[in-house]
């Protein structure tokens, strides 16, 4: 378990070089014992051959020089041997053997071995053919090669039928017999030099390899670690691109949008001028009728009260258009977030009432006022409860609950205090793909010509003026929430 650790901590790098390793270490050594594995056959097959050889040609010149029959042989034949070991340092030893009459038995006729007698053979049997033995050298730890050779006679022999019924056939049918061995040449190959090879072969081979596998490791481990190098690199500048690419895609829409504003700005200049006029109009005939009809129908007069103030917030909103500047932190007031919110359900009342909507309020009427300026979150209000309202227009279930909850809670935002305003529908609901897409400005979820795109942008925006955020979350066919928060500092004032 801590060699796995250990692994696991390891970089890349290392990790590589740990496999080189496994893999090129049993190749070299694969590689090594088969280099032996061949290498020492082959030389043995040699050395075989060269006691082989040695004893044929010895035998055949014995033969030719009918030298057993010379009547100085042991002289000539050690003379002849003497070559042979001077030629072959491979060669330990030559014995030569002839047959003698008397006894029929093979007698040591010349010898190699001059310093110690007791190791020489003075009696070896009968060899018909040639014979080779791997052997264990007597006195020594070395090992060799024992090369039997026979030594035939020159010519064949002329022999009579024996099996001839009729003595005449017998005289007249013979027949050539074979040659017969009349000695034997006996060589003894050390193979002590097969060993030096072998042991050398093996050396150099793993000098070589040991070499090569070490050149291979760096080789092949600078391939690597190279390949990885711009592997990270190539990473590193496709993030870069990725990253460029979307600053270019976000620039592009900053531009795309300053354009739209431009225009959006453009129209809203012209509808300013053009409705203030008209609303100026408004006002005049309201406070008339006001005068004129609130002592005989105070509910009337209610009534024309809230048109007079959603006049006189339209011709607020035109002048800010006007202006061109946005309403300064210092307007902030005390309100009671309950108030504002109540004063919008009354102003969207017409609207709740024909699409048959339950309003349903859980407030927490704990909470205090909050410093904020009015028509700022009167406006964020009433863009999410139309919002809201829009949305329960367009869902086609029927006979399904129509619904909108507001709900107020104390909440703890970062680390101050803070107001949590609530707004949940049960209106046809939002795809989860456009719920990071709806703070977008001009992206609308609503049919052509029902909406600009910037409600909620604005709403948000406005939110963010007094340290506040606007979240929201949606199933699609269920419901749609919307949650408010503002913090307070100071007491009970938001920011």
């Amino acid at each position: 378990m801590a060699l796995r650790e250990r692994l696991r901590k390891l970089d890349l790098r290392a990790k590589i070089s740990l496999a080189l390793i496994a893999v090129l270490l049993p190749v070299f050594g694969l590689l090594a014992f088969s280099a032996h594995l061949f290498i020492r056959p082959s030389l043995l097959r040699e050395i075989e051959q060269i006691g082989i050889s040695a004893g044929k040609t010895l035998a055949t010149e014995i033969v030719v020089q009918k030298l057993l029959t010379h009547q100085d042989r042991e002289h000539l034949i050690e003379s002849r041997v003497r070559e042979f070991l001077y030629l072959q340092p491979n060669i330990r030893r030559i014995e030569v053997f002839a047959r003698d009459p008397k006894s029929g038995k093979n007698l040591l006729v010349a010898s190699s071995i001059e310093e110690d007698p007791e190791d020489v053979r003075f009696e070896a049997p009968d060899v018909t053919r040639i014979s080779t033995e791997l052997m264990e050298e007597p006195g020594t730890p070395e090992r060799g090669f024992e090369v039997w050779v026979p030594i035939m006679s020159g010519a064949p022999g002329i022999e009579l039928r024996r099996d001839a019924k009729n003595p005449a056939d017998a005289k007249n049918d013979v027949r050539l017999s074979e040659p017969k061995p009349v000695g034997a040449v006996r060589v003894v190959v050390s193979i002590a030099l097969v060993s030096r090879l072998a042991r050398l072969s093996s050396n150099v081979a793993m000098v070589g390899g040991s070499i090569g596998l070490v050149l291979l490791f760096f080789l092949l481990n600078g391939a690597l670690r190279a390949t990885i190098e711009n592997d990270r690199k190539l990473r590193e500048a496709e993030k870069e691109n990725l990253v460029l690419t979307s600053q270019l895609h976000e620039v592009e829409r900053n531009l795309l949008n300053l354009e739209k504003f431009a225009v959006l700005g453009q129209l809203t200049a012209t509808f300013a001028h053009e409705i203030g006029t008209p609303l100026n109009a408004i006002g005049g005939h309201l406070a008339l009728l006001k005068e004129e009809a609130a002592p005989k129908l105070p509910q009337a007069g209610d009534r024309i009260g809230i048109i007079e103030g959603q006049v006189a917030k339209i011709a607020g909103i035109v002048r800010g258009f006007l202006q061109n500047t946005s309403k300064p932190v210092s307007q902030k007031q005390l309100v009671d977030p309950h108030q504002i919110v109540e004063k919008t359900l009354s102003i969207v009342r017409p609207r709740v009432e024909s699409l048959g909507v339950e309003i349903e309020r859980d407030f927490d009427r704990s909470l205090g006022p909050i410093r904020i300026v009015p028509v700022d979150f009167e406006q964020v209000l009433l863009n999410l409860v139309n919002n809201s309202l829009d949305s329960i227009r367009m869902k086609n279930a029927p006979g399904g609950a129509r619904r909108l909850k507001l709900t107020t809670r104390g909440k703890k935002v970062g680390a101050s205090e803070g107001l949590e305003l609530r707004i949940r529908d049960t209106g046809e609901g939002i795809e989860s793909d456009d719920l990071e897409r709806v703070f977008q400005p001009f992206f609308t979820t609503k049919g052509p010509g029902e909406g600009t795109g910037l409600g909620l942008s604005i709403c948000r925006d406005l939110l963010k003026k007094y340290g506040g955020s606007l979240g929201i979350d949606s199933k699609r066919g269920d419901w749609t929430e919307v949650v408010i928060d503002i913090p307070y500092r100071n007491g009970r004032e938001g920011a």
